[in-house]
């Protein structure tokens, strides 16, 4: 599904409407009207108003939680989440399209052959648009399932350590404990990207997949899928999407 910029969803510019919609389906249950009102930034009056226009809408609805004294609680439908998923970007042809995904299935292969990367591609698989006969695709919707690269959990811990600490020797500043934590994925995911902003990464438990068909694209081997203990040691030069991407 494709949105304007100059389009509004009721009585909302869509952008805005998408990404609230985006931030509901990311908490992955019902939320209060106060987390509406902080993600609009506005009042809460005004955001229980924009909640009553989506629930006409079939967008949201109301959902009640006995013992819960929280107030009123709010869901996203499954229309919601397709608005939710919907891109603003220009659609690209589907030949641009494939080619990204062949290039996206190589990055991954690579990742999974090198001891840089302290996490694995475990699958990818392709939903949405992609899997229809249309010849120009607002965006390419994927999961993407990384694993750790060790079997040993301090080992892991100490693989991951070794690659903040390397990103912040080039550079990388973390706003967070939470951002240092979440790097080596994040790193990983940014590298497969490759800076394709039509290609739209989702978790492997977002909400909508039991909702709609998917095909998986790459799966690792299974020659690769005991947890192989890497033996190379951290290289000292910066990973190349750190040269590319600076901080």
């Amino acid at each position: 599904m494709r949105i304007r910029r100059a389009q509004e969803i009721e009585g909302m510019p869509a952008v805005k409407a998408r990404n609230l919609l985006r931030a509901m389906m990311q908490v992955g249950g019902p939320v209060t009207v106060s987390y509406v009102a902080r993600v609009l930034g506005v009042e809460g009056l005004k955001a229980t108003e924009a909640l009553q226009r989506f629930a006409q809408a079939g967008l949201v609805q109301r959902r009640d939680l006995p013992g819960w004294d929280v107030g009123e609680l709010w869901e996203i439908t499954t229309d919601g989440h397709r608005v939710a998923l919907a891109s603003a970007a220009l659609p690209v042809r589907r030949s641009v399209a494939e080619e990204a995904v062949r290039g996206l299935i190589d990055r991954a292969r690579a990742v999974n052959s090198s001891c840089d990367y302290t996490y694995c591609v475990a699958e990818i698989r392709i939903f949405g648009s992609y899997l229809t006969d249309v010849e120009r695709l607002g965006d390419v919707d994927l999961v993407i399932c990384l694993r750790p690269r060790f079997s040993d959990i301090d080992v892991q811990w100490k693989a991951n350590q070794r690659r903040v600490d390397l990103a912040a020797a080039h550079g990388r500043r973390f706003s967070s404990t939470f951002q240092s934590l979440i790097w080596p994925q994040v790193e990983v995911l940014r590298f497969l990207k490759r800076g394709r902003r039509f290609l739209s990464f989702h978790d492997p438990d977002d909400p909508i997949l039991p909702l709609t068909r998917s095909k998986v694209v790459f799966e690792e081997s299974a020659s690769n899928s005991t947890l192989p203990v890497c033996r190379c040691q951290p290289r000292n030069d910066p990973p190349r999407h750190l040269k590319m991407d600076p901080p």
